[in-house]
């Protein structure tokens, strides 16, 4: 995770293609999901450094917030197809946690 976050800031300048790239993966139904919640935390990550010093990071924040209506509504959608009560709990509680942390960042607006 902190070698594709390193990558993103890095190439701040293609931020609307890699953050397109990030949301298409996790779409992707047949992903797993840790291989899913590792790319969420990737997002985390990238969304927690939009506000470093580095030229146009602030992107990744504008892009992903259009994008993510659509990976929450795919990661729910996962979830209550999940054979596992028990996996779906803690997929569910570990997308509260990064969204209680989002919030408490400031990051984006309640809704």
């Amino acid at each position: 995770i902190l070698e594709a976050m390193v990558f993103c800031m890095d190439h701040c300048d293609s931020a609307v293609e890699i953050a397109e790239c990030i949301a298409e993966s996790l779409t992707i139904l047949e992903t797993e999901w840790p291989l899913k919640m590792g790319r969420l935390m990737l997002v985390s990550d990238v969304l927690h450094n939009t506000t470093s010093t580095r030229q146009s990071a602030w992107a990744y924040r504008r892009e992903f917030e259009r994008s993510l209506p659509d990976i929450f509504e795919h990661l729910h959608l996962c979830i209550t197809r999940d054979e596992s009560k028990l996996q779906a709990d803690r997929a569910k509680q570990q997308m509260q946690k990064l969204l209680q942390l989002w919030e408490e960042w400031g990051l984006f607006a309640g809704q």
